[in-house]
């Protein structure tokens, strides 16, 4: 016999304000720099629910209707970080940290010359 789980994923209420996306599981900090989305910091209180997608899916919407053309995110060196970006299809500035933090075994922070691996996506595409 077979049992199937059907998981509700959660409803999600946003409030977007000029430099925020936040819902009760989680956050986005952002700016606007000319043609340009900065991301500040991404935060989900609820791992591995979609909740960070959403919350990015909303940001480039946002970005989109403001007419912007790039989205840059300066994410932590971390495989998760690295990984949950390239997913989303952000691709690193710099392929030699993101390719050797990703292929690594280590879980814990990297210490990268500039601090971050940044990654970009162009809204254009």
């Amino acid at each position: 016999m077979e049992t199937i789980f059907d998981i509700e994923e959660p409803e999600i209420d946003f409030t977007i304000t000029d430099d925020r996306i936040s819902c009760a599981h989680g956050k986005l900090e952002y700016y606007f720099d000319g043609d340009e989305a900065i991301v500040n910091s991404i935060s989900v209180y609820l791992k591995r629910m979609g909740i960070g997608t959403k919350l990015v899916d909303k940001f480039e919407s946002l970005a989109k209707q403001e007419g912007l053309k790039i989205i840059e995110v300066p994410a932590s060196p971390t495989k998760e970080a690295i990984l949950f970006w390239k997913s989303l299809g952000y691709i690193p500035e710099d392929n030699y940290w993101a390719d050797k933090i990703t292929r690594s075994k280590k879980e814990t922070a990297w210490d990268t010359p500039q601090g971050v691996v940044v990654m970009t996506k162009d809204l254009r595409i």
